[in-house]
């Protein structure tokens, strides 16, 4: 990649990173829960419908599972992200020299 590239990708991945993790409970695990359905991401056993049309969790411990999956790869797409940008500055300080 060229430098200009690399360097943009990089904060691109920082900032995509940041905001899955940051929006992993709110925006990230909903969407997911729409996509997927309710008893994939918590299991079928461990969802309740109330006669209001809402849910409750049994035992969260799976959907608690997967929103710290969903802010891993947020991390690591956050730590991709670095990486560009740590190549970037590497490679300019050895073209510099």
């Amino acid at each position: 990649m060229k430098g200009g590239t690399a360097k943009k990708a990089g904060w691109l991945f920082i900032l995509i990173g940041a905001m899955v993790v940051l929006f992993s409970k709110w925006i990230v695990f909903p969407g997911l829960v729409w996509l997927a359905g309710m008893e994939t991401v918590a299991g079928k056993n461990n969802v309740v419908y109330m006669p209001d049309g809402s849910y409750h969790f049994i035992d969260p411990k799976p959907a608690t599972q997967w929103i710290l999956s969903v802010v891993v790869i947020g991390v690591l797409i956050w730590l991709v992200g670095c990486w560009l940008l740590f190549q970037k500055r590497k490679s300019e300080g050895r073209t510099g020299s």
